[in-house]
């Protein structure tokens, strides 16, 4: 009798877990199943908004109705059918934690958020569809000619645009060199490495995208004894004296990004950032 509340509750954990996440037989509580079906409406009703997709530039997920347009684009035909063989060779939801789940070795992922209860929702993808790539490729080359030529070069993809909280500085982090580029396995795009290169440009308040930048730092794996296969998170470079850095969720305390330079000789700054798009509102290309 005394192991009867513990066993009760690990029941209850494990039937939240499955009504929320797991279903594979077409139940409207499981996000994947109705992507796979092409239940737009459905599936728009278990996301949490925004919707975050690990590319740079996005889609602006903010809504159902964002969702439910963008729907055709991100989640085509063929990114469907692959979710499909996934979860049908028993590759669907998996990887649980206390609070969440990834579906397609974190093609999807699901949490728990207010105002619905005991239900995951849908809030990050790393999916990238033969649709939305193509997207981004126009989108993408866009944001680069509005660059000076010679940052161009070399640029494979962005990993982030941002943006000071205060407003005063704007700028990009780019991923260097065509060991970075994409990979395309029919169905889903991914970059073939972990990137080894990035550059930082930074810009203040006022400029054009086309101008020098006000400050770059180079990151090179090569000159990091401590590189460990990381991706763009935290770039940390001893030899150009800067740490840039990325937080999941950004808050009063804790900015979505932050920029430090200058430890070693005293004189330098750590300046907060936000995500924006590009060009930034507060370049003068606006």
């Amino acid at each position: 009798m005394k192991n009867t509340p513990l066993g009760f509750i690990a029941a209850l954990v494990t039937g939240i877990i499955a009504a929320g996440c797991v279903g594979n037989g077409g139940t409207n509580y499981d996000v994947g199943d109705l992507i796979i079906r092409g239940k737009a409406q459905e599936a728009a009703e278990l996301c949490n908004y925004p919707l975050r997709i690990n590319i740079t530039p996005s889609p602006d997920i903010q809504n159902k109705e964002d969702f439910i347009k963008w729907f055709p684009v991100v989640f085509d035909k063929e990114s469907r059918e692959e979710l499909r063989k996934l979860r049908d060779a028993g590759n669907g939801w998996s990887d649980y934690t206390w609070r969440g789940c990834s579906f397609g070795n974190g093609l999807l992922w699901c949490d728990y958020f207010p105002p619905i209860s005991g239900i995951m929702q849908l809030f990050v993808l790393n999916l990238v569809s033969p649709s939305l790539f193509k997207w981004w490729e126009m989108e993408f080359q866009k944001g680069l000619m509005t660059l000076s030529p010679e940052y161009r070069e070399d640029c494979v993809w962005p990993a982030y645009y941002f943006m000071s909280e205060d407003e005063e500085y704007f700028g990009r982090v780019d991923a260097l060199g065509e060991e970075n580029a994409w990979i395309n396995d029919g169905s889903n795009y991914s970059f073939s490495n972990i990137s080894k290169r990035f550059r930082v440009m930074l810009f203040r308040r006022g400029q054009k995208t086309s101008d020098d930048p006000w400050m770059v730092f180079n990151y090179d794996a090569k000159d990091d004894p401590k590189f460990d296969n990381r991706y763009a998170n935290e770039i940390e470079c001893e030899k150009e004296d800067f740490v840039f850095s990325k937080c999941t969720y950004g808050n009063d305390e804790t900015p979505e990004m932050m920029l430090e330079y200058g430890k070693r000789t005293g004189m330098g700054a750590a300046i907060r950032l936000k995500h924006c798009t590009w060009p930034p509102p507060n370049a003068a290309n606006n």
